[in-house]
């Protein structure tokens, strides 16, 4: 740990970082202090804690307050809250004169919340409407201390429905592509939609990772057991049928056919590996003469980012 100006100072596993505009500050972990940085002066100075074996559990101004491996810092409400991992604690640590007290913990690990709440290892932490939100490490969920009252809960996470009642499988890809394809007259009753999938030279596809298509059409005249359900083929491969139905009538409809997959380089050793998120676009017109099989090709692209 050496203060100074910043290309003399010395840090030892700087890991939280935050700002109030005029200054840095860092959660420097292995030297269990916390670190200011002022932008104006790029003078690098010890706000609070002590050198490289001070650590300890020890609530005061500057150097009397001890840390053990702090990571986690933010700045909200003109102070500094910090995530004492080593001391299962929450601090505070007041910014102009560095005194230091425990907002929140009992410097052992434990899981509770309430008033006299107890943490076990946290990590990050972030501030956002007169909240503090932590990732406790250890008890593996997000705690939520509430700065009015001082009092912790933990954050209710609430899994999102299932994947089968989305209504979309690609949306969410910033790389995802749209494809449509030329009508295709088919014969009404039981058809099969024939999906194959053509890499580019060198690629595979990732067997660690499922294959997902989504089926949609924009009317009722084409049915089957796997519309509008995702689904998911948990050992990819290049080809595979779908079973569908066509009601007899003269309109178009529109079948959607999303994909979802992943393939890599075949050099295992400098390969990478990439996501195709695809929606191809087939118009389907019933017809006595047309077709009871379609093929969709879908071919990714060489520069597939």
């Amino acid at each position: 740990r050496i203060d100074g100006f910043r290309l003399q100072a010395a840090f030892a596993q700087p890991s939280g970082i935050t700002t109030d505009g005029d200054a840095l500050y860092i959660a420097d972990s292995e030297v269990s202090s916390i670190r200011k940085i002022d932008l104006k002066s790029g003078k690098v100075t010890t706000l609070a804690g002590g050198d490289l074996f001070d650590f300890g559990n020890r609530d005061g101004a500057g150097h009397k307050a001890r840390f053990q491996h702090p990571l986690g810092i933010t700045f909200a409400r003109d102070k500094l809250y910090v995530a004492d991992t080593y001391n299962h604690k929450i601090r505070m640590v007041d910014p102009r004169s560095g005194q230091t007290k425990t907002v929140a913990g009992k410097g052992k690990p434990g899981y509770r919340d309430g008033k006299n709440a107890q943490f076990f290892e946290p990590g990050g932490i972030t501030f956002l409407g007169e909240k503090l939100y932590i990732a406790d490490t250890n008890n593996h969920q997000i705690r939520i201390l509430n700065l009015t009252d001082n009092t912790t809960s933990t954050l209710s996470l609430t899994l999102a429905p299932k994947l089968a009642e989305k209504s979309t499988l690609v949306a969410d890809f910033p790389n995802r592509v749209k494809i449509e394809h030329p009508e295709q007259l088919v014969q009404p009753g039981e058809f099969q939609l024939k999906i194959a999938i053509q890499l580019p030279e060198g690629q595979k596809l990732n067997p660690l990772s499922p294959l997902q298509y989504l089926l949609k059409s924009d009317s009722p005249a084409i049915t089957g057991e796997k519309i509008s359900q995702i689904q998911t083929i948990s050992n990819p491969r290049f080809n595979f049928v779908i079973p569908l139905n066509l009601q007899s009538q003269n309109n178009t409809s529109i079948l959607s056919v999303e994909l979802l997959y992943y393939f890599c380089s075949k050099d295992e050793q400098n390969g990478t590996c990439k996501v195709r998120a695809v929606q191809h676009i087939i118009p389907i017109r019933p017809s006595h003469s047309g077709k009871n099989i379609v093929t969709l090709l879908e071919k990714a692209p060489a520069d597939q980012e």
